[in-house]
């Protein structure tokens, strides 16, 4: 546990209590399953090899949710997300995609890579510390 996860619990205690926001623990397993849903190239997604994907650079946090709430509109995304952060943070984090796009300030703030990935691990969402935001649909993800 950090610092910064004692921080995230405190300032959403509200939702923890109300079981809108869950705890899952540690991160590091659902690290393994993103790298066993996405292509990596050393630790990160390699994102060219996603056959669905979209990528822009950021100024600031406020373009990152535009970028969430656009994604999320645009391919019809719903459901619970789960929330890893690479480095400052041990905690993965679940909730309704919808609660989880109000709470992204809190959570972007802290300098780290940040995933956003569907429940299912067909999609993800990232924000990077140097600022590249990328979308992308698992490439093992099969539609009708």
């Amino acid at each position: 546990m950090t610092v910064y996860d004692d921080e995230i619990r405190e300032s959403l205690e509200a939702l923890f209590l109300s079981g809108e926001l869950v705890d899952l623990g540690d991160s590091s397993h659902f690290f393994r399953l993103l790298e066993r849903s996405f292509p990596v190239s050393g630790s990160k997604i390699d994102w060219i090899k996603l056959p669905k994907r979209a990528t822009k650079g950021t100024e600031d946090d406020l373009d990152f949710a535009r970028f969430f709430e656009e994604i999320a509109s645009e391919q019809e995304l719903f459901g619970d997300v789960i929330y890893v952060g690479d480095s400052l943070t041990d905690l993965a984090l679940k909730s309704h995609i919808d609660i989880m796009i109000d709470i992204l300030p809190l959570l972007i703030e802290i300098p780290q890579h940040h995933y956003f990935i569907d429940s299912e691990y067909r999609w993800c969402i990232c924000l990077s510390m140097e600022g590249d935001m990328d979308f992308g649909i698992s490439p093992y993800v099969h539609t009708a």
